[in-house]
């Protein structure tokens, strides 16, 4: 199971997001705080209630990294 995680910007909310997604599963979680990471679901497709947990934590891990090529 390939999955893909990105972080995006939106730039109309003025927001970042960021996305997972799998062949089955597919999250979207607004970025709140970015130290420490802190996010927000704006939408699941798949929701999988044994994996939601480390794949949250997976995507926050995710967001920190990206957040510090930022700096």
């Amino acid at each position: 199971m390939e999955r893909t995680i990105k972080l995006v910007y939106e730039p109309k909310e003025e927001q970042y997001l960021i996305i997972y997604a799998t062949d089955n599963l597919c999250y979207c979680y607004k970025v709140d705080n970015f130290n420490p990471p802190m996010l927000s679901r704006v939408f699941e497709v798949g929701y999988n209630r044994y994996r939601r947990e480390k794949i949250v934590d997976e995507m926050s891990e995710f967001a920190k990294e990206e957040i510090k090529k930022f700096e």
